[in-house]
């Protein structure tokens, strides 16, 4: 899947509580970088989520959260004035039980139906990234928290 982006927006990537920073993002390939490394950060029974905004407007811009676990991953997202979250969708899962990730050292849950294959989530994070909207390259579920 190749990503050929002109203009992307800058994003601040946050996945660790102990980050002196956020990852700064403002190119593709910085992109793909920041989140190879956040897939790679992840335990034996935890899979990592990082924190995605835009730097210059990461107190009212959307907010996307991206999750990596070995060869798959889920994304959650919430626009400015939304007042439910959306995450991911797989259509052709129907158990919809739930899972956990692991942002900044707390749970971060989702359902099971959320779960779709890495690199689909990659693609979908570049479009974030170039169009600063929900990506439309998936389906999305509202999304409510227990």
């Amino acid at each position: 899947m190749a990503i050929l982006l002109i203009d992307m927006i800058s994003l601040s990537l946050w996945y660790e509580v102990r980050q002196a920073d956020g990852l700064v993002a403002a190119t593709p390939a910085e992109l793909d970088a920041a989140l190879t490394t956040i897939a790679n950060h992840r335990g034996p029974e935890w899979a990592a989520v990082a924190e995605i905004t835009f730097t210059e407007d990461w107190e009212t811009g959307p907010l996307l959260y991206a999750g990596f676990y070995k060869v798959a991953g889920i994304l959650w997202f919430s626009g400015p004035g939304e007042r439910n979250a959306w995450v991911s969708r797989d259509p052709t899962r129907s158990d919809s039980s739930i899972v956990q990730f692991m942002y900044c050292e707390n749970e971060f849950e989702v359902p099971s139906d959320a779960i779709l294959p890495a690199p689909l989530i990659r693609w979908a994070v570049h479009e974030f990234a170039e169009t600063g909207e929900r990506p439309t390259c998936l389906l999305w579920q509202e999304w409510q928290p227990v």
